[in-house]
C-alpha cells in the first residue's frame, strides 16, 4: 500500500476531493484535522494554523481543484502553513487503519482467513482504499465472483476508477495469481 498510496507528511486532496494525509488516511472533518499533532517548522502547530490549513484545503475542495490532474504536491505548493505530521504518527495511524480494515473484511467475509494469501492482499488493498464503499451492493459482480470462486470474474471486476493504472494492475495481478485449487477457478466468457 505504501508503494501505491505514497507517504505524505502533509494534508492534500485525494482524487475524490477528500482531505487526506499519510498513506491515504482520510480526514473527515475540521475537528479531526485540528486534533492531529501537526507541526510547523519542527514545532507544534497552533490551533489557528491548523484551522487555517483546513479551511484552505476545504476551499480548494469546494472549488473543484482535485482529481487526477492534481497530485499531492500541488497542495503542498499552495499551502501557506506547510503543516506536517511525524513519520512515527503516520505509521501508527496506518497500522490502526489496516487493523480496522482487516477486522472489517473478517466481519464481511467470514471465510476470509481461508482465502489464498494473494486474494487476502488484494481484498485488503481494496478495503483500505475504499472503506465502506467496498461492499457487496456496490461491488456486486466482484463479490459474485468471490462467492463463486471465479478468479477471472474478480480480476475483471477489480478496476477502481479513482486509483492509478499501477495499483489497478497490481490488484488484478494479485487476483490472477490465485492458485486454481480448492474450487478457485478461471473462466472465460
Amino acid at each position: 500500500m505504501k508503494n501505491h498510496e505514497h507517504t505524505k507528511s502533509y494534508a492534500y486532496l485525494d482524487t475524490e476531493g477528500n482531505i487526506t494525509t499519510g498513506i491515504g488516511l482520510y480526514i473527515p472533518d475540521e475537528k479531526t484535522f485540528t486534533s492531529l499533532p501537526w507541526q510547523f517548522q519542527g514545532k507544534e502547530a497552533t490551533f489557528e494554523q491548523k484551522v487555517a490549513e483546513y479551511q484552505h484545503l476545504n476551499a480548494l475542495q469546494q472549488s473543484g481543484l482535485f482529481g487526477k490532474n492534481y497530485d499531492a504536491g500541488y497542495y503542498w505548493d499552495k499551502s501557506e502553513q506547510k503543516l506536517t505530521l511525524s513519520d512515527h504518527f503516520i505509521i501508527d495511524k496506518t497500522m490502526e487503519h489496516l487493523e480496522w480494515d482487516l477486522k472489517e473484511l473478517e466481519r464481511k467475509l467470514p471465510e476470509f482467513e481461508t482465502y489464498p494469501r494473494t486474494l487476502q492482499m488484494a481484498l485488503l488493498d481494496m478495503q483500505y482504499n475504499m472503506g465502506g464503499k467496498f461492499n457487496a451492493e456496490k461491488w456486486h459482480f466482484f463479490h459474485e465472483g468471490l462467492r463463486n470462486k471465479n478468479i477471472t470474474q474478480m480480476a475483471e471486476q477489480s478496476h477502481r476508477y479513482q486509483v492509478g493504472k499501477d495499483r489497478n494492475d497490481w490488484t488484478r495481478d494479485m487476483l490472477l495469481n490465485i492458485p486454481p485449487v480448492d474450487g478457485w477457478h478461471y473462466s472465460s466468457k
